[in-house]
């Protein structure tokens, strides 16, 4: 058995805004299947505590 080696994954998941970092730009967000993450907004939309969500997960460890 030698190192294991982890690739990334890029994906994509619905989510709900539950909390707001006070700048319109970053936001806690419970992604579904994937747990709490800070996000930030990249769409000229204002989004609000509630909002359900797109988001997209870059570079996610995944075990090959």
């Amino acid at each position: 058995s030698g190192p294991s080696f982890k690739a990334s994954d890029t994906f994509s998941a619905r989510g709900t805004i539950i909390e707001s970092l006070g700048n319109g730009m970053f936001f806690k967000v419970r992604i579904d299947g994937y747990g709490e993450r800070v996000a930030i907004n990249l769409s000229p939309s204002i989004i609000n505590i509630g909002d359900i969500v797109q988001c997209s997960v870059h570079n996610n460890p995944v075990e090959t």
